[in-house]
């Protein structure tokens, strides 16, 4: 796999060039041309593809893994292995060598969190450049049949200096149907496959001037092709990702993405929406949620008088293992999940003595069940149960789900159905129905509409971002493109929620309009409309207060994204509930001094009149403040296999006490009042900041060797610096900081 199209093989082929534009979606030929080939033996699928352009106008852009976002000269294809538009797998290779992968559901719902063993490479020609693949089907799930099998393949290329994607078959976005309007080929049966990845890291603490070392083994086992065994013992789940910054100070948990590499593994079953998703992204309730496997252990009962490090009870949990099977019998999938967290020891001191207190760890299990059908259309309903067991909490939740999408893809309906059993509460219920309907290309009308109770609870295994909620959204989505424009693209929102007891607690109108010229800039601009509503959640059980109507207009023009440096410049002006404005701005900026060499830095700012905040006890404080958030890095490729990798955000808040309000028993409308608490000052100031540099070398497809150095810092007194102040000063008050050195390597057939 040399990416070089030189293999006598190759030449024996037929050869399949009949591509189309299908971003934007004009559906003409393609004026350059692509040839594809492709065969199979029994162990696995080689693609080739030639790729025809002036070697001067190729963009090359090396990355890490899964960055296929980014606008660079790549090709890709995507295999339908069930045959029947239930589920498949993405393939890319990048101009240089870097690679994506991911999923595909019904009948468009692309995800990266696989990642698969596989081999490939791309080298420039003179007549432009070429790329190889070899696909083991041994990574790729598919049922299990006997004698030849069907498949369905789709093409593509993206031409960076264009803007442009080709494709064959021609599936533009702008059309309903992908997954189902796959080229279909015949395959012969694959062979099985073990996998085994042991793993050795050494870590060094400097906040406790620490070193540890652990060893551990995850094994992939796939006795046929519909079945797939994981399982992990001892494993090190030390981050070689930094989560982003993010300051929340409202009622509403901040969302973080799984990035262990054991829960990624088949992860999709395990989403009860039956496939699907539409292109407004559908309910954010998720029955399985895996971050919250591993995460810091409940709090225990404390003895008094006695002082504990409170760093300690936000550690991670370690697990002792965990195990995970997938696969399909006939037209039913599913799978099955458990992980078992060991003990945690927390230690503080009274009376200059040292005392120990245990927390048992949690156990946790998965089953998930999914019936599917095609034939044209597509047919799915789903079952999925989750248990969390502890000596002192048992929490169980369970959920129904089905999904249908027409033969001709123009209507497309999911729905959810929700149940939690926690222990010592009443049960509660919520479901979700999303229906989509595309009359014609580029057109996409969307209603949704979810309710959940007030005693509804996903949270110990799941995430719900809120419950006692009944919501109703729409949203008209209109893309076309002309000579005068590249794409245009229109879309028009309408939402509204209410609680419980009918007040509404969420209501917006938008009009979004977004333009791609024939020059690749783009330009957007937006307008919103809040209605007055009320909270019922940031006065954190204090009582339900009314916001006034509110307004939002925003900008955002982004240069050429193919060339060298590209920019993105965003503003934003909104009139906020209790007076003033916030005004904010910034932008995003990427510099490609060579191929193998990408500096980025982003910088938002925001300033706010009048950021109200409760301070317990029914008072609340409106606050003018001045928010930055900048994040500087550089990704350098040594080769295409070794990536350094140096990574800084910072977030600032200097808020200043300006009105004052109460919110009386009987009312719902904030009370202005003088200063309540005139001998002490609101006035705060946060200062936190992320730093990490990481080497990966990739020895093989996933085999690594990682360095990571990582410093987490947060300034405990902030108030009284100015911004510079702050954050030179927060690099002297870190909370976690170390180095990780971890390899990797995997070993199978």
């Amino acid at each position: 796999m040399d990416g070089a199209i030189d293999d006598a093989v190759w030449r024996s082929l037929p050869v399949h060039d009949e591509f189309y534009v299908t971003d934007p979606d004009t559906l003409e030929p393609a004026t350059l041309k692509s040839r594809w080939r492709f065969f199979y033996t029994d162990r696995g699928f080689y693609v080739a593809a030639e790729c025809d352009q002036d070697t001067d106008l190729l963009v090359e852009r090396l990355s890490a893994r899964d960055l296929g976002f980014l606008n660079r000269d790549y090709v890709s294809f995507t295999l339908d292995t069930s045959g029947e538009a239930r589920y498949g797998y993405w393939f890319q290779l990048n101009l240089g060598g870097s690679r994506s992968d991911g999923t595909i559901q019904p009948e468009r719902q692309f995800s990266d969190s696989w990642d698969g063993a596989w081999y490939g490479e791309t080298v420039r020609t003179q007549t432009g450049w070429s790329a190889e693949f070899f696909i083991p089907w041994s990574i790729m799930s598919m049922p299990q049949v006997e004698g030849e099998r069907q498949m369905g393949i789709v093409m593509q290329r993206r031409i960076a200096y264009l803007d442009e994607r080709l494709g064959f078959p021609p599936l533009p976005f702008t059309k309903p149907k992908f997954l189902s309007g796959f080229q279909k080929l015949v395959l012969v049966n694959p062979s099985q496959q073990v996998s085994f990845f042991p793993q050795v890291s050494s870590s060094y603490d400097a906040m406790v001037d620490s070193r540890t070392g652990q060893a551990g083994l995850d094994v992939f086992w796939r006795p046929s092709t519909n079945l797939q065994v994981t399982a992990t013992a001892n494993p090190d789940f030390g981050t070689v990702e930094a989560d982003s910054v993010i300051i929340n100070l409202t009622a509403t948990e901040t969302f973080f993405p799984e990035k262990r590499l054991f829960f990624l593994e088949g992860q999709e079953i395990f989403d009860p929406s039956g496939g699907g998703g539409g292109f407004g992204g559908g309910s954010s309730a998720r029955l399985l949620h895996t971050r919250r496997i591993g995460q810091s252990p409940i709090t225990p009962e404390l003895p008094d008088d006695t002082e504990f490090e409170y760093e300690q009870f936000r550690r991670p949990s370690e697990l002792l293992g965990a195990l995970k099977a997938t696969g399909q019998v006939g037209n039913l999938r599913y799978g099955v999940l458990t992980a078992f967290e060991d003990d945690t020891t927390f230690y503080g001191t009274q009376d200059d003595e040292r005392v120990a207190v245990a927390q048992a760890g949690r156990d946790f299990g998965v089953v998930r069940a999914l019936w599917e059908k095609s034939n044209g259309d597509y047919k799915g309903f789903g079952f999925m149960s989750t248990r969390l067991e502890h000596p002192v909490i048992q929490a169980n939740t369970h959920a129904f789900d089905g999904s249908y999408f027409s033969d001709n893809g123009k209507i497309r309906i999911q729905s959810k159905f929700y149940m939690s059993d926690i222990q010592g509460s009443e049960d509660g219920y919520g479901g979700a129905v999303e229906f989509d309907y595309a009359p014609r290309q580029g057109v996409t009308h969307q209603l949704e509409f979810e309710s959940f109770d007030e005693r509804l609870n996903l949270n110990y295994m799941g995430y719900l971002p809120r419950n006692d909620i009944n919501k109703f959204s729409y949203e008209y989505r209109f893309r076309r493109t002309s000579e005068r424009l590249k794409e245009s693209d229109t879309e028009f929102k309408f939402d509204r929620a209410l609680n419980g007891v009918d007040q509404v607690i969420d209501a917006a109108l938008s009009l979004e309009q977004d333009f791609t010229f024939n020059n690749n800039t783009r330009f957007r601009v937006r307008t919103r409309y809040y209605p007055g509503r009320y909270d019922d959640r940031n006065s954190f059980g204090n009582g339900t207060y009314f916001e006034d109507s509110t307004s939002r207009f925003d900008l955002r023009y982004s240069s050429d994204s193919s060339r060298r440096f590209y920019y993105n410049l965003f503003s934003e002006y909104r009139t906020e509930s209790f007076g003033g404005a916030r005004v904010s701005g910034g932008t995003f900026l990427i510099w490609r001094p060579s191929d193998r060499m990408t500096m980025h830095a982003s910088l938002a700012y925001n300033n706010r009149d009048s950021w109200l905040l409760s301070q317990g006890d029914r008072r609340f404080t409106a606050f003018t403040a001045e928010i930055w958030s900048p994040r500087l890095g550089t990704d350098l490729f040594i080769t295409a296999k070794q990536h350094l990798r140096f990574d800084l955000e910072w977030q600032a808040i200097k808020a200043h006490e300006n009105t004052f309000y109460r919110l009386p028993e009987d009312d719902t409308r904030l009370a202005q009042v003088d200063d309540p608490a005139s001998d002490t000052v609101d006035d705060f100031a946060i200062s936190r900041l992320n730093m990490q540099i990481r080497y990966r070398w990739e020895l093989a497809p996933m085999s690594d060797l990682f360095v990571v150095y990582s410093k987490n810092a947060s300034l405990p007194e902030a108030i009284g610096y100015g911004f510079a102040e702050q954050f030179s000063r927060t690099f002297d008050h870190p909370f976690s900081e170390g180095l990780v050195v971890k390899l990797r390597h995997h070993l199978g057939t």
